[in-house]
């Protein structure tokens, strides 16, 4: 197949994920009754992302986003970014969410992103179930899928786990395996805290360990065109294509604010 159509139908690809997950959104909203509807909590805000990875990997991301409740566990938002990252440059994205309620302390996740850079075009999904626990923790197991217009693709699993610890503060911990058929399998795993310190701000921060890479968890996502490590985190395809293993640190740190 010509390259050029292999990447236009790839793009065209992601926007059809994408439409498709706004269009679950819609109906979500949809099937409120019209008191709920009115009841339903909006949120608006903004927030940063600042990211330091495998092979020195440093990603920036601002981002704007509006949220709306469904129900008592569910929830659908849309967020568009801006990043720059220290291999591929500049870029923006959007990210489209949706929690269907499936029980009282249950939902179903669904996540689409579309990233778009100088030379790249690229889309993400994640699903699978959120619960919550007793003492408000909340516990979601995910499927991931990345590809793009390069001929890149990759597939995982993750967990993630957040518990409060005492009042304004919570602890958080994920763990992720993926493969990539060019390359050996990736995992990671990170724990961190979650502080909110007044009403509608909460800072965040997270630390771990990734081996071969974060290909399921690094914020953008990855680009063989540019032969360089993967964008937010991962070794370089030259020591992954060499079989070596390596284990790096990764850091998350960010702040959200949403009114009201």
């Amino acid at each position: 197949m010509d390259p050029v159509r292999h990447r236009v139908e790839t793009h065209r690809g992601g926007l059809g994920v994408l439409t498709g997950i706004a269009a679950c959104l819609c109906f979500g909203i949809a099937g409120l009754t019209a008191r709920d509807a009115c009841a339903a909590p909006v949120a608006l805000g903004g927030g940063f992302d600042y990211y330091s990875g495998p092979a020195n990997q440093i990603t920036r991301s601002a981002l704007v986003i509006a949220s709306v409740g469904l129900g008592p566990s569910g929830n659908a938002s849309i967020a568009g970014l801006r990043f720059d990252d220290s291999n591929a440059g500049q870029g923006a994205g959007v990210t489209v969410a949706l929690g269907l309620p499936v029980g009282p302390t249950s939902a179903l996740k669904l996540l689409g992103s579309e990233f778009a850079g100088s030379d790249f075009r690229a889309w993400r999904v994640k699903a699978g179930p959120q619960a919550s626990p007793p003492r408000a923790a909340s516990l979601g197991v995910y499927y991931t899928h990345y590809q793009d217009n390069a001929d890149s693709r990759t597939d995982g699993v993750v967990g993630e786990l957040g518990m409060p610890l005492v009042s304004r503060l919570t602890g958080r911990a994920s763990a992720s395996y993926a493969t990539d058929p060019g390359g050996s399998p990736s995992t990671q795993g990170s724990i961190g805290l979650g502080w909110t310190p007044v009403h509608s701000l909460e800072l965040s921060g997270e630390v771990g360990i990734a081996r071969n890479g974060a290909l399921a968890m690094a914020p953008l996502p990855h680009h063989k065109a540019l032969d360089l490590p993967l964008i937010g985190g991962g070794s370089g395809q030259g020591s992954r294509s060499t079989g070596e293993t390596t284990y790096e640190p990764t850091i998350l740190l960010g702040v959200r604010a949403l009114f009201p």
